[in-house]
């Protein structure tokens, strides 16, 4: 059996040089799942899968599933406090778990925390239309 999967944190700049990495194609060498609801229409980091948090807690096995062959999960929500965090975290356990039953074949698989969240990374990347995308800067002016 592969080792445990444990997520851990990823930076903005480094999940910006793996979006602008062109030997990197999202959803098959990553996957960024953002985890928001409400506030994901104010802007989002481009090339990203939006599943509500309630969506995806619903659902984990599901998605574990539909996600097995891709190397690097990278989980975030507004700030990565609350929401992404467990997420990520309840996909590692489910992962884990399969892994362990036998009902998944090993993987090498890398589950990430977006450090800051979705409001560090526009607020560094907010002017480059290759990281950030449909982004309202009024909404995210005000404190959170």
């Amino acid at each position: 059996m592969s080792s445990v999967v444990v997520p851990t944190y990823i930076e903005a700049e480094e999940l910006a040089k793996w979006i602008l990495d062109p030997n990197m194609k999202a959803r098959k060498d990553y996957i960024i799942i953002d985890v928001r609801d409400d506030d994901y229409p104010f802007g989002n980091i481009c090339h990203c899968k939006n599943i509500p948090s309630t969506k995806f807690l619903d659902n984990v096995e599901h998605y574990v599933l539909k996600c097995k062959k891709i190397p690097k999960i990278i989980f975030h929500c507004a700030m990565s406090q609350v929401r992404g965090p467990k997420c990520a975290n309840r996909y590692a356990l489910t992962l884990n778990s399969l892994l362990e039953a036998g009902e998944i074949e090993d993987i090498d698989q890398k589950v990430y925390i977006l450090r800051g969240g979705f409001m560090n990374f526009q607020n560094i990347y907010k002017d480059n239309p290759n990281l950030v995308e449909n982004l309202i800067e009024d909404y995210w002016l005000e404190p959170y």
